[in-house]
């Protein structure tokens, strides 16, 4: 570059267009073009070869992991060491640098990668921002996330992570833009589940010909666990399972159906199991044969209509006083 501005800066041996008077060689409007061709060249040849930050001072100074943090269910560690439960699919990223880097730029860079877990980071659709990751073009959303502090320094951004096994881990550190100082790594690795479940009701009674009920609860060092994958399985009695699979609620339930529409005698033991955990429980529904009797709850007024059995307004009136008095029979009991 240094030869290039030598051979511009003293080469003045032409003149141009139709100019006749020269100075040095060169007209005054030749020596004004050139003038403005040789700051060009100044300017390019700083951008090449200083790094950026000699341009933009916006980027985060002496990066750490003291700044960063992950938040999440079934998480625990700081700093340099993270662990997971294979259950946390979508934990959170936050970095919180103080007022100081208010507005300052940041990238967090994810890397080696071992076993079966994937990560995608959150876009953002209005470029760099402190709630989402504009993602580097070779890097994807898979490697790296570019953010902005908001005013306070802070930032957040979520994380989806999928196939996740014990035998899986990452690293992620925190790069301070292009003259690429950065802070040491941290390593996620991931647990087994820790959260236990239970049933909330060892037994209880189901409608013969219809439908039973059990829930379990979802612990978590004794606090109710949202977002907990459970699987679901049943022998005995019974038909169809409401689902194979189940997450518990934000009180830490998981609800269970199972049919007999059959009204076949006997009882079923539903089984719920942590998913890639160690705790699992069971609930019983044993079936209620359901007989009703000529009175105020008798089976209701009922006609035909091309051979169907069908019920009546005044029948269907009769039918729901027939559950009332099998629900508190059922409730007496108890």
């Amino acid at each position: 570059m240094s030869h290039i501005l030598r051979e511009t800066l003293f080469s003045t041996q032409s003149c141009y267009g139709s100019h006749v008077v020269c100075a040095h060689g060169l007209s005054t409007e030749s020596a004004r073009m050139k003038k403005t061709f040789i700051v060009l060249l100044v300017f390019v040849a700083l951008a090449t070869s200083s790094p950026a930050s000699a341009l933009d001072n916006t980027w985060i100074s002496n990066p750490s992991l003291a700044y960063i943090h992950l938040t999440g269910t079934g998480l625990s560690g700081s700093g340099s060491s993270y662990s997971l439960s294979t259950q946390t699919l979508h934990p959170v990223m936050v970095y919180d640098g103080g007022v100081a880097q208010g507005g300052k730029f940041a990238q967090v860079s994810f890397f080696d990668f071992s076993g079966t877990v994937s990560l995608e980071l959150e876009s953002g659709t209005n470029g760099v921002s402190s709630t989402a990751c504009d993602h580097q073009t070779l890097g994807g959303n898979a490697h790296t996330c570019f953010f902005r502090m908001d005013d306070q320094g802070k930032a957040t951004f979520n994380m989806t992570l999928a196939n996740t096994s014990i035998d899986s881990h990452f690293k992620f550190l925190v790069l301070a833009g292009p003259n690429i100082s950065q802070s040491s790594a941290a390593q996620v690795n991931f647990v087994r589940p820790i959260e236990t479940i239970a049933p909330v009701t060892l037994s209880t009674r189901g409608m013969s010909g219809g439908a039973g009920v059990v829930q379990f609860r979802v612990l978590s060092a004794g606090v109710p666990a949202s977002g907990i994958n459970v699987a679901l399985s049943v022998t005995g009695v019974g038909e169809n399972l409401s689902s194979a699979t189940a997450v518990s609620n934000s009180r830490g339930l998981i609800v269970v159906y199972l049919s007999n529409f059959s009204a076949r005698p006997g009882s079923a033991v539903i089984t719920a199991i942590v998913i890639g955990g160690s705790s699992s429980a069971q609930a019983r529904i044993v079936w209620s044969q359901v007989n009703f009797v000529r009175g105020s709850s008798q089976l209701p007024n009922t006609g035909t209509v091309s051979g169907l059995h069908v019920f009546t307004a005044a029948g269907i009136i009769g039918l729901g006083a027939g559950f009332l008095t099998l629900t508190r029979a059922l409730h007496k009991r108890h």
